[in-house]
């Protein structure tokens, strides 16, 4: 979340699966990274169908070689929905938007239950950390001309501000759901993992 391409978990990530012998590719998620201004609306949780676009075209160019899907935290979550539910994302050929196999680290499977962990105790500082970068980035798409500025109300995106709150204010409206409930609802895989036909290892701490 606020990150990109280049963050450097990222970068660390791929020089380590790099040296053992591994092709890479990073992904940014809507106008993230070089992608930045190409997108009308952001990325979210739940944009499986993101991921499974960038899998199929991959598949189009490297046609010998296994697609593995590698995603932490909020990118972890909208690939266990790709993979759990690929006919809400595609109408057909589900297998070529689909990973070989996952690797998947700290997903927030339980948004409603993510978000209200978020705001307790010392996690508020994390909190804190994204609301901040979140106004950052919105503030600078406004000024780029991405957003329009007549849809957001600035005034009431505080920093004491909570997860829930700015989803219920931007991430909903922007990407078409009703409020942050229906938001979470649609988009927590915890329900959804017996799904899954991918083999999948998930990892969290």
């Amino acid at each position: 979340l606020t990150g990109d391409s280049q963050s450097a978990y990222l970068l660390r990530t791929a020089k380590y699966l790099n040296n053992l012998g591994h092709h890479i590719v990073l992904m940014n998620h809507r106008n993230c990274g070089t992608g930045y201004g190409m997108a009308r609306h952001p990325y979210n949780s739940g944009k499986g169908d993101d991921i499974g676009e960038v899998i199929r075209y991959l598949r189009q160019k490297f046609k010998q070689h296994k697609i593995f899907f590698y995603g932490y935290s909020m990118s972890a979550n909208a690939g266990l929905r790709l993979m759990a539910e690929p006919e809400v994302f595609f109408k057909q050929d589900f297998s070529t938007y689909l990973p070989d196999a996952a690797f998947i680290s700290n997903p927030p499977i339980n948004l409603h239950q993510s978000s209200a962990l978020l705001s307790q105790g010392l996690n508020r500082i994390y909190e804190k950390y994204f609301i901040w970068g979140l106004k950052r980035l919105i503030r600078k798409q406004i000024k780029d001309h991405i957003l329009d500025p007549k849809k957001i109300d600035l005034k009431k995106m505080k920093l004491k501000m909570k997860i829930k709150d700015f989803d219920n204010l931007f991430t909903a409206v922007y990407s078409g759901y009703k409020n942050a409930e229906d938001y979470y609802s649609k988009s927590s895989t915890y329900l959804k993992l017996k799904n899954i036909s991918v083999p999948t290892l998930i990892i969290t701490s």
